[in-house]
């Protein structure tokens, strides 16, 4: 396991565990939206929030709506962590989470991925606890 710090501007905001846990860590819940629909050039938010046409599918299981980031977001903020399940690649599952600046604000985040085979329920528990740890213990020197 070794830590990698990425930037936030990587990847489009529904692509990858990663750029969903800055989401989270950046808008509360109300303003998640609007962030989504600017993001991909919707003219009129108010009828384009359920589609995200530019959006490349990656894999089968790459979100496409807004209604499927969003579900995302929700479990993100539940457990604290952020999951990729083969969205961007078969065979690659991820979990991240921010790491967070002295005001509270995301500056990068920690990640660890593995192979779909390696990366069991449990295992990806004891990930996640452990992302969770560092993540805190990093932030807590910003």
């Amino acid at each position: 396991f070794s830590p990698v710090l990425i930037s936030p501007s990587l990847l489009p905001s529904c692509a990858g565990h990663m750029p969903r846990a800055f989401l989270c860590a950046t808008f509360p819940p109300r303003n998640v939206k609007p962030r989504l629909a600017f993001q991909f050039n919707c003219p009129n938010i108010a009828k384009r929030y359920t589609v995200l046409s530019e959006f490349e599918r990656m894999t089968s299981n790459t979100l496409l709506s807004v209604e499927e980031v969003l579900q995302q977001l929700s479990v993100i903020r539940k457990c604290g962590y952020a999951v990729d399940n083969e969205e961007l690649e078969y065979g690659l599952v991820c979990l991240g989470v921010a790491i967070m600046d002295s005001n509270n604000k995301p500056v990068g985040g920690i990640s660890v991925s593995g192979p779909a085979s390696r990366m069991t329920p449990e295992n990806r528990t004891a990930f996640a606890e452990y992302l969770i740890d560092c993540g805190r213990q990093i932030s807590s020197k910003l």
